[in-house]
């Protein structure tokens, strides 16, 4: 009997070794097997089958700030984690790493599905992945390889792309004090720039990977302009240099609304200065064009009223170069400018092209892409003789 004894003894024993060693083989063959199938660190995160945690990859990018409320940092982490994969695409959610927009509910950018053409956005702050179904038919298309412009629930949202970079603006109708956010794309779809905000720079957050642009254009060769690089089409109609403002009128007529807007009076700053603004003169926000006239003597529309500049708000170039475009477009199609300057407005710059004192100028934004073009004609308008 106590040789039975210590036999179940010695068996007993003998299980639990074996119990142990076929768990921390098991544990040993799990890990290995994590290291053989990603390098990617997850000590931040945890695992939830049912919620957003349950992530299939991360990683992290570093961009450069710009504003950040009332924060003073330079740069800034945001989290990019796969959460789903679905036929038509991978879903990832976008966090900013930073207690201060945790705080305001600013960190999370959004829920997006991610397909071969085309990205869509879900707001974050949500529980649960949304399904491949929700996401084509109640996500806001945010990169597109066609422009848009489409209203969904009282906001405006507008794309451009140029084939470098795709610019995505949000925006309320309600006008300055609604919330407004932008995300601008590259060609791999790899979030470059972000700014959010509500109204006129209340409360923003700012940041992207913004290019050095004399170092970006010195790779360059400059390119001489010609006099068909001040010409653009219109309605139909082609103007060049030296097109006199009558002409304008005499073929677009006056805008909409141009009597009830002071007949587009600016101010008495150094002549009498006015412009035509196409296609209404009260509407800013929709326009296509702006032709700024100055009339020396006070007199408007007088023998002396000359075209200050013109402004190509969405009309292209003759190179075929618009706002919106980046400065990618703009080293393919010009080369390199002949002067880059600080613009009057913070942050952004001027590239500037010369031909015969007339100046064809691109004004940039911190997101690579072109805010403003402008045709300077003042040195011609000074000097009606040089036409």
């Amino acid at each position: 009997m106590k040789n039975i004894k210590l036999l179940s003894v010695f068996l007993f024993t003998g299980l639990i070794l074996c119990s142990c060693k076929s768990s921390d083989d098991a544990e040993m063959s799990h890990e290995a097997a994590d290291s053989e199938t990603s390098d990617i660190d997850t000590s931040d995160y945890e695992s939830d089958d049912d919620s957003l945690e349950n992530e299939l990859s991360k990683s992290d990018t570093t961009y450069e700030v710009f504003n950040f409320l009332d924060e003073d940092i330079s740069e800034i982490s945001v989290k990019k984690a796969q959460l789903e994969s679905y036929d038509s695409g991978d879903v990832y959610s976008l966090m900013i790493d930073n207690e201060k927009s945790d705080e305001l509910d600013r960190s999370d950018l959004g829920l997006f599905l991610i397909t071969e053409d085309k990205i869509y956005m879900i707001p974050g702050n949500t529980d649960d992945v949304p399904s491949e179904d929700d996401f084509l038919a109640d996500g806001i298309e945010v990169y597109s390889e066609k422009p848009a412009s489409v209203e969904i629930d009282g906001q405006i949202v507008k794309i451009s792309n140029d084939g470098y970079l795709c610019k995505c603006s949000i925006y309320s109708e309600t006008g300055e004090s609604g919330f407004y956010s932008n995300y601008v794309w590259d060609e791999d779809k790899e979030l470059v720039y972000y700014k959010s905000g509500y109204g006129a720079e209340n409360e923003p957050i700012e940041f992207g990977t913004k290019e050095n642009l004399s170092d970006f254009f010195s790779e360059y060769s400059a390119e001489d302009l010609n006099k068909e690089d001040f010409c653009f089409d219109y309605q139909n109609y082609s103007f060049a240099l030296g097109t006199d403002y009558n002409e304008y009128i005499d073929n677009l007529g006056y805008p909409e609304n141009f009597e009830d807007n002071n007949c587009g009076f600016i101010s008495n700053d150094e002549g009498y200065r006015w412009q035509l603004q196409y296609p209404d003169a009260g509407n800013y926000e929709n326009s296509d064009l702006r032709i700024v006239c100055v009339s020396p003597e006070n007199e408007y529309e007088g023998s002396d009223t000359y075209i200050d500049f013109i402004n190509l708000i969405s009309v292209p170039t003759s190179r075929d170069v618009s706002c919106g475009d980046s400065i990618y477009s703009i080293a393919e199609k010009y080369g390199r400018p002949d002067e880059i300057q600080p613009s009057s407005y913070a942050e952004y710059t001027d590239l500037i092209y010369e031909y015969d004192g007339n100046k064809l100028i691109f004004t940039i934004l911190p997101d690579n892409t072109i805010s403003n073009i402008n045709i300077d004609l003042s040195k011609l308008g000074k000097n009606p003789s040089s036409k």
